[in-house]
């Protein structure tokens, strides 16, 4: 008789014990969580804050994708922006706010749904003691349960870290970006204007000024590239749908402004078109821009004697444009994605050429895509609809 009153009271103890650790770990777990939150929100304002957004729909969206919580900016009692129409309750979710600098009225706030677990815990007494009657018996389930859980918990923070070092990261490149746009426009406005000044005078003079042109059209072609860069602090693109690109007469832009660095290096550039010309809905600037990008990496990654090919068709309503080489591939991480800023495999790459490329042929409906074939080399596939 004792000694089963021992073994009730040792189980007892071990199940007051299980369920102790368990409220405890659950409860330490939200507190992190709402911590993680507080600190997002008060990260996420100084960054708002820092770029000048516009407290507009397109950005609460895209702070609900890098945070999973839903967003509003609110302005007293009224919702100005946001992914729901009106603050919900503290009991089903967690808030929390900071105030948004330079607009004192105005506040961000950050909800997340609590779980269900401490909607149980916390609704009622009846839950614990059904657990308090079962942890006996699934007392193994509930510490692989915490243990799970734990790791889960540790996901997430490291998750939330990464996202938010993501929009660190995007800030930086946005404050850098105005100032390059800001400091390089007014010079290249300079030479493009003596430029034409001086095609003008040659043309008046009977001479060939197909030099100054090409200075012009590579002046235009850096303007594309700043507003890219502009693209990063928020800028939205202007609406281009008119516009429209001849992908050989590109090809063949392209082909004489590498062709001296390919003469440099000892590689080849294979050019395939089709006899009749792809028109496709891109800016024609633009596209040069992806496809330098394109083969530059290329020729960073070729050594003498290698070739480098550009394969245009149309194929139904696309036209599909290739740029492959015959180095060692595309070397990085697999979980790690090449067009995403700052990801590079070069020792000198920033990583913002695919990311820019990228936001250009999305732009236009395309699609980017690359692979390392088994026979060795990259291939980089863009595809634009056609015109």
């Amino acid at each position: 008789m004792r000694r089963r009153l021992a073994w009730t009271g040792a189980l007892s103890a071990m199940v007051i014990a299980i369920l102790a650790g368990c409220l405890g770990l659950v409860l330490a777990s939200k507190s992190i969580e709402r911590k993680i939150l507080s600190e997002n929100t008060q990260s996420y304002a100084k960054i708002i804050h820092e770029l000048h957004l516009p407290h507009s729909k397109k950005l609460v969206e895209q702070l609900k994708e890098i945070s999973g919580c839903q967003i509003l900016i609110t302005e007293g009692d009224l919702v100005v922006a946001g992914t729901l129409e009106s603050l919900p309750s503290g009991k089903t979710h967690w808030l929390d706010s900071a105030e948004l600098a330079g607009v004192p009225v105005r506040r961000l706030w950050l909800c997340r749904p609590k779980g269900r677990l401490q909607d149980t815990l916390h609704g009622s007494f009846y839950p614990i003691l059904l657990l308090m009657c079962a942890a006996g018996a699934l007392a193994l389930l509930i510490s692989l349960w915490l243990a799970s859980d734990y790791q889960h918990l540790i996901r997430k923070m490291a998750e939330a870290e990464r996202r938010l070092a993501k929009a660190e990261q995007l800030a930086m490149a946005g404050r850098l970006s105005a100032s390059v746009v800001h400091e390089l426009r007014n010079p290249l406005s300079g030479i493009k204007m003596n430029a034409q000044v001086l095609a003008e005078e040659r043309r008046a003079d009977g001479e060939d000024e197909e030099c100054l042109q090409m200075i012009v059209r590579e002046i235009d072609r850096i303007d594309l590239y700043l507003r890219g860069l502009t693209d990063l602090a928020g800028a939205n693109p202007q609406n281009q749908d008119s516009c429209t690109a001849n992908v050989n007469e590109v090809v063949s832009s392209l082909k004489t402004l590498v062709q001296g660095r390919c003469q440099h290096l000892g590689v080849k550039l294979d050019t395939r078109l089709p006899e009749k010309p792809i028109v496709i809905s891109c800016n024609q600037g633009e596209l040069i821009q992806v496809l330098l990008n394109l083969v530059t990496n290329a020729l960073d990654v070729s050594t003498n004697s290698q070739t480098v090919k550009i394969v245009a068709e149309a194929d139904g309503k696309v036209a599909r444009i290739q740029v492959v080489d015959a180095g060692p591939g595309v070397l990085i991480e697999d979980n790690q994605d090449i067009f995403a800023p700052f990801v590079s495999d070069k020792q000198r790459g920033c990583g913002l050429g695919l990311h820019i490329s990228r936001q250009i042929v999305e732009r236009y409906n395309g699609t980017i895509e690359w692979q390392n074939p088994p026979e060795g080399g990259a291939i980089f596939t863009v595809q634009f609809p056609l015109a």
